[in-house]
Order: structure tokens, then C-alpha cells, then sequence
């Protein structure tokens, strides 16, 4: 590394990306997070740093308990650090009011978790226009719909949740989060409810939504098969990230 490195580009030395990409699309400076207070309190989170490129599809592995969720969740602001610096898409968020973050996670960051998050008394085609309702403007019916296309289910949109499968549902909660295109994927577990066929279907879509749109995906997994699927593995002991890997992307056989 060049001499007039910065002195955050050292300490994410370890845990950063791709090296000709000029700017990170997710950076952290030391981020510290507790929960609890006197005997009770636990260090989730001991000063982490970390950088994430544009374009990055990221395994984010540890035992459970390790901080993962946490960390995942501090990235895509629905959980604000105790100290330490998180910029995402070029803004910190410690710079923004909670309804700026909000507005961020609304338009550049899409959710994924392990449970789908229905609602059961809306259609389909509704779950997935959540999001509109939460920016400018009215919910955008022909956006939804053309975010079911993307993940195969359009001839679903008038159905309830309660009609579908567990991978169904799956589709339907990542065409929500894909509702305003954004240019970041946070994925919690996202296989972990799936069988082994449909957790390699999404899997399959996560990498074509890396590969030919440039979507930046970080993934928390407990499953080698997701690992495998990455393109850089990021491990945590303790609140810690304590060592990456990058490999070279496995494709799934159908």
C-alpha cells in the first residue's frame, strides 16, 4: 500500500475489497455496539473496520451469537452504532436525522431476512409495493409488478401470502426488496427457512443480480453452499471480523 494511504485505508487493510475501485460503497471506522447496561452489558460489536466495493457479493460468516446480525443491521442503518463511523453510498449516518436514514435504507438499501415479513390480509403484488408508501409520491403498482417479473412470480401478484410456498414467499419478500432497485442487498439468513432446491434457486438469483446488475450483496449465513457462492468471505469471532477470503464464485448447478 502506497505510503500516503490514509490511515482508515490501513486499519481496513484486512477486510477490503477489490483495490481499483476508487470508492467504498459500505466503509466502517471502528464501530462499537452494546446492548445493556453495569453487570448486564454485552459488547456486540468491538471496534470494527471494514470496506465493502461497489459490485462486492459478500458471505458474512461466525458462530451464532458472533455479532453478525448486528453488524448487518448497523450497515443498513436499522440499528445506530454506540461509537465509531458508518458510510454507506458515499453518507455517513451519523451525519443524518433518523428520517434521512430512514430515506436512505428506503431508496439505496434492500432487506432480505430470514423471515419473509408478509403480510397476509394484503395480495402479493401489495406486499411488494410496501416500500412505496414509505418515499415520494404514491406506490407504483406497475413497479411492483415488474419486481414479481424479476423473481418469476407475476402470474402470483393477485394472491395472498398464505396461498404460497416457503420459497414463494421468499421471492415475493426479495421482489419487495428490490421494489426501488437499490444498489445494496442486506441479507440475513435469507436461505435459512428453504429446502436445499429452493435455497439454490436463490441463490442462483442473488448471483445474477451481482453478476449482471452490479448489485452489492452481503450475505449472513450459517451455509457453506452461500459461502461458496461468494465472491469474498468476511469471518467473525466475538463482535470481531477477524479474517477474509476472497475466492473465486461457484455457480450452482440448476
Amino acid at each position: 500500500m502506497p505510503a500516503s494511504a490514509s490511515t482508515t485505508d490501513e486499519r481496513c487493510a484486512k477486510v477490503r475489497g477489490p483495490v481499483d475501485s476508487p470508492k467504498p460503497i459500505i466503509q466502517l471506522e471502528d464501530v462499537r455496539k452494546a446492548y445493556g447496561q453495569g453487570k448486564a452489558r454485552q459488547e456486540v460489536l468491538r471496534g470494527i473496520s471494514l470496506a465493502i466495493m461497489p459490485g462486492e457479493m459478500i458471505a458474512l460468516v461466525g458462530q451464532s451469537g458472533c455479532g453478525k446480525s448486528t453488524l448487518l443491521h448497523v450497515m443498513g442503518g436499522l440499528d445506530r452504532p454506540d461509537s465509531g463511523t458508518v458510510t454507506v453510498d458515499g453518507r455517513a449516518h451519523g451525519s443524518l436525522d433518523d428520517s434521512a436514514l430512514a430515506r436512505l435504507r428506503n431508496q439505496r438499501i434492500g432487506f432480505v431476512f430470514q423471515s419473509f415479513h408478509l403480510l397476509d390480509h394484503l395480495t402479493v403484488v401489495e406486499n411488494v409495493a410496501l416500500p412505496g408508501f414509505f418515499g415520494k409520491g404514491e406506490p407504483s403498482e406497475e413497479r411492483a409488478l415488474l419486481a414479481l417479473d424479476r423473481v418469476g412470480l407475476l402470474d402470483h401478484a393477485t394472491r395472498r401470502p398464505t396461498a404460497l410456498s416457503g420459497g414463494q414467499k421468499q421471492r415475493v419478500a426479495i421482489a419487495r426488496a428490490l421494489y426501488h432497485r437499490p444498489a445494496i442487498l442486506l441479507c440475513d439468513e435469507p436461505t435459512g427457512n428453504l429446502d436445499s432446491e429452493t435455497g439454490n434457486d436463490v441463490i442462483r438469483f442473488f448471483q445474477k443480480l451481482n453478476r449482471e446488475e452490479g448489485t452489492t450483496l452481503v450475505i449472513v449465513t450459517h451455509e457453506e453452499r452461500v459461502s461458496r457462492a461468494a465472491g469474498r468471505v468476511m469471518r467473525m469471532i466475538d463482535g470481531q471480523v477477524v479474517d477474509h477470503e476472497a475466492r473465486q464464485q461457484e455457480s450452482l448447478a440448476p
